[in-house]
């Protein structure tokens, strides 16, 4: 399985802990360009996180789309940072 994580500046410990979950590859578009948001998702990706403390709205909505054409799962999250800052571990939930 492939992930892709969208936002964030530093995102190891969410890398690092979507490896333990099993996904084998883990793609990150930082979310401050501005092209990205042309960015197709790429079809391997099975699910994808986006970090909306750390992107635009424009990119935000574009990945929505594609996810859903892609039938992939995504996960919107305003805590990853804060909750792995503090040392506490965050659960993933989502749906297709």
């Amino acid at each position: 399985m492939a992930a892709l994580v969208v936002g964030g500046d530093n995102i190891e410990s969410l890398r690092q802990e979507l490896l333990a979950q099993g996904i084998q590859q883990v793609t990150h578009w930082s979310g401050r360009k501005h092209v990205e948001k042309y960015n197709l998702i790429p079809r391997n990706i099975e699910l994808v996180v986006v970090l909306v403390n750390y992107v635009n709205h424009s990119l935000s909505s574009r990945v929505k789309k594609e996810a859903k054409r892609l039938q992939a799962v995504e996960i919107r999250s305003e805590q990853w940072q804060n909750k792995a800052r503090n040392g506490e571990k965050a659960e993933f939930t989502g749906s297709k």
